[in-house]
């Protein structure tokens, strides 16, 4: 779906529409949040109602900002980018039968059946495409982490696939030695990893770097863009997250203007339609996670 449909579809509907948009408004991932506030925004229309919560990407505000959302009898959520704020709310969602959709949480472990739907691929798919890679260029994968949660998810699995010892904390501890036969993945919230890249990019000149899904974001590819050489690559999807974020957005348009007048949000959430099929882990069919050209990514 392109952005012109979604400017198309301005259908008389006959029934008052209650959306709440919750991600982070806030702190160090609100770009994230200033994207989702952005294209929600084409869902606004007549008895379509739209009210921003702010998440800060923390699970307890999550809980919070859902505790607020049930009481005020939303009928349909969007967002919670973060996914362990998804995780912690999208019972609490189930329970009081509000529709949930998560256009960009990865974590494996975050389903959604009935009433929900999530709009990007998980992290095992993510970390499958990096070894992948690795295995094709014939390299060892060594993570550099931040410490977050999310980091720690990645490498309790990346940790499987080879030694410990390939997994730094600081970029510093990286082998010289290893950089001719090496990649190096970042792992983290994006804003945490802008340095390590940058330094590692400036010591290894022709060492392959590969940011995590989160680093699929302007902010970063701007602070990257006076270092990045043909090395640097980050983990996406072709039209990156805006375009989840976007067919999450599609989605719900669609289900406003065809949902029968009397059904709740709750029932239809999550079931296929003409234009997008769901895996039985509630997660968009479609998605696939690719290691794309940071430099092709800087804006002129």
């Amino acid at each position: 779906m392109d952005q012109d449909r979604l400017s198309m579809v301005r259908l008389s509907i006959d029934r008052s529409v209650n959306i709440a948009v919750c991600g982070p408004l806030t702190g160090p991932r609100s770009a994230y949040g200033d994207m989702l506030k952005a294209e929600c925004e084409h869902l606004r229309q007549a008895n379509v109602h739209l009210q921003h919560f702010d998440d800060m990407a923390n699970p307890e505000q999550a809980i919070a900002v859902a505790k607020t959302v049930i009481a005020e009898q939303f009928d349909v959520v969007i967002g919670h980018f973060n996914s362990y704020c998804s995780l912690a709310v999208k019972n609490l969602y189930r329970e009081a039968k509000i529709g949930f959709i998560s256009p960009l949480s990865t974590n494996p472990e975050l389903t959604l059946e009935q009433g929900g739907a999530l709009f990007c691929p998980s992290d095992d798919d993510q970390l499958q495409a990096l070894v992948s890679e690795a295995e094709k260029a014939g390299k060892r994968i060594y993570v550099f982490h931040d410490g977050s949660p999310y980091s720690k998810n990645l490498i309790s699995q990346l940790g499987q696939r080879f030694p410990e010892e390939r997994i730094l904390n600081a970029f510093e501890q990286f082998p010289t030695e290893a950089a001719g036969d090496s990649m190096v993945f970042l792992a983290g919230a994006h804003c945490n990893l802008v340095q390590p890249h940058i330094a590692l990019r400036k010591a290894y000149p022709t060492l392959k770097i590969v940011g995590c899904d989160d680093c699929y974001i302007d902010e970063y590819f701007d602070d990257l863009a006076h270092v990045a050489n043909q090395h640097d690559f980050v983990m996406g999807q072709a039209k990156g997250h805006e375009g989840n974020l976007r067919n999450a957005v599609q989605y719900l348009n669609d289900v406003i203007h065809s949902i029968p007048k009397d059904t709740p949000f709750f029932n239809v959430i999550g079931q296929n339609t003409a234009n997008y099929q769901f895996n039985a882990n509630g997660r968009v069919a479609s998605a696939v996670w690719q290691l794309l050209p940071l430099q092709s990514l800087v804006k002129p």
